[in-house]
């Protein structure tokens, strides 16, 4: 049976509402399918990416994990968003919730692992020459591992099962009884507290190498990139999930005790559970700022580190911005053997005719700038 919370207690969105939110998880269901798609082709087609096997092959499964979360997340929650609550059904609920807790728990895994993979091939310059892609496989793979039987162990099992909740429009998981509320508070700080706290500290250590090395290095250098795409992607993570984590955290000490009562459901012969809770411990009812439009607003905004990576890719990373311009100047210029100057070169040529002619050299150099083609 689903399970849902009080409809009427929450109410229904206005149409006003339903487009915003809509319109936002469009935008960003489009930005992190064009984006990764574009990272995964640059790490495994064209090799683009030049930070280093180890780094490349987090990269990529970073994206991989973004992709998914995309495709089999954000896309049945933008239709759970348009669609009326009647057509959804328990197993669709179980697979959102499913497929959620992999990907996001892959990516926290990930983001962890890539900086702490950072942090060694700096701690252990020589020791870091052995390692290959090959090992980080190995280690993402166990990550995957880890995540799905997380996810199988949330969904369905125990005290706990998934609902549907008309605050957010989507599929959450929750605990009937009171002692597996706190397993389930154990298993999120073992899956979640560990790694996020892993992740805040090898950023902060990251970002005073990163200080330190461009006074001595300059930014140019690889290990620059590779400690400030670390840094942003970290806090980006961090941030997008800061106010879902702070509305949990609130949730687990101000929540009284659930009450469940059942009523049959309007589609079929089964049952639908329904949880009331109309006010939490202190008197603060639950359909106020708190407990619907901020936990809104933090659902909604733990999506958008997914579509932000290749944009800090390009800000960061040479290498790739490199091959975006080259390859975004084959598009513009047409496919041909001879890939044109860019408009920022034939501009600086336009420039040094101009210094050559002013320092009296004269027409014979301007007429040989015609003549190679650098002017048109």
């Amino acid at each position: 049976m689903l399970s849902s919370n009080n409809k009427t207690l929450f109410g229904e969105w206005s149409s006003e509402k339903t487009i915003l939110v809509a319109t936002w998880r469009f935008l960003i269901l489009i930005t992190s399918l064009a984006g990764n798609v574009t990272i995964l082709t640059v790490v495994t087609r064209y090799h683009a990416i030049k930070l280093g096997q180890v780094t490349t092959t987090f990269i990529g499964h970073l994206a991989a994990s973004d992709l998914g979360l995309a495709l089999f997340v954000m896309t049945p929650v933008l239709g759970l968003s348009l669609v009326p609550d009647s057509r959804v059904n328990h197993f669709l609920c179980s697979a959102v919730c499913f497929t959620c807790i992999v990907f996001i728990s892959s990516s926290m895994l990930l983001v962890c692992l890539f900086n702490i993979s950072k942090i060694a091939t700096i701690v252990f310059p020589l020791r870091s020459r052995a390692w290959t892609s090959r090992s980080a496989h190995v280690v993402v793979a166990l990550s995957w591992a880890w995540c799905g039987l997380s996810a199988i162990s949330y969904v369905n099992m125990g005290g706990e099962t998934v609902y549907y909740d008309y605050r957010i429009r989507c599929c959450m998981v929750t605990t009937n009884s009171e002692g597996y509320k706190w397993f389930s508070v154990f298993k999120t700080l073992v899956g979640v507290g560990v790694p996020g706290i892993l992740i805040i500290l090898s950023t902060l250590w990251l970002l005073s190498f990163s200080q330190r090395q461009a006074k001595t290095h300059g930014r140019s250098s690889l290990q620059f990139q590779s400690a400030v795409t670390a840094i942003s992607i970290a806090t980006t993570y961090c941030l997008s999930y800061v106010p879902f984590f702070i509305y949990q955290s609130l949730l687990y000490f101000t929540l009284g005790q659930k009450q469940f009562y059942t009523t049959p459901s309007l589609l079929t012969e089964e049952t639908t559970m329904v949880v009331v809770v109309e006010y939490d411990k202190f008197g603060t009812p639950m359909s106020g700022f708190i407990y619907t439009d901020f936990y809104l607003m933090a659902c909604l905004l733990t999506f958008l580190n997914t579509g932000v990576n290749f944009f800090i890719y390009l800000a960061s990373i040479t290498s790739f911005r490199q091959f975006i311009v080259r390859r975004l100047e084959r598009v513009w210029w047409g496919r041909s053997d001879r890939v044109p100057l860019s408009a920022r070169q034939d501009l600086l040529s336009r420039r040094r005719v101009v210094t050559f002619s002013f320092h009296g050299i004269g027409d014979t150099a301007t007429d040989i700038c015609f003549s190679s083609g650098v002017l048109h």
